[in-house]
């Protein structure tokens, strides 16, 4: 536990004065221990998985020619192919990076 961690947790903790009174309750403690949830549930909802995509980024692809390159899906003998294809040259090929 860091620091910061434990300073919550002392300003969570319920006195020792009310457990020796008797005066803490289920309900007093149900308060605590959801007071405490709800400080972890902050802390690690704000944080993205290290997989995440934060923003999503969209790259173009231009032929020597010129012409932009686009994704096209084509039926062909039974199976289903991507294939880049040049929208100037019409020149065809696996990936966009092929292109160079």
């Amino acid at each position: 536990m860091s620091a910061e961690d434990e300073t919550v947790a002392e300003k969570l903790v319920p006195r020792r004065s009310a457990v020796e009174q008797g005066g803490l309750n289920a309900e007093s403690v149900w308060r605590f221990i959801s007071k405490y949830v709800n400080h972890i549930k902050e802390d690690t909802m704000a944080q993205a998985s290290k997989n995440s995509r934060t923003s999503i980024a969209t790259q173009k692809f231009f032929c020597s020619c010129g012409g932009e390159i686009k994704m096209k899906t084509l039926f062909e003998q039974g199976k289903v192919k991507n294939v880049a294809e040049c929208e100037k040259c019409k020149r065809l090929e696996r990936r966009p990076s092929d292109f160079k």
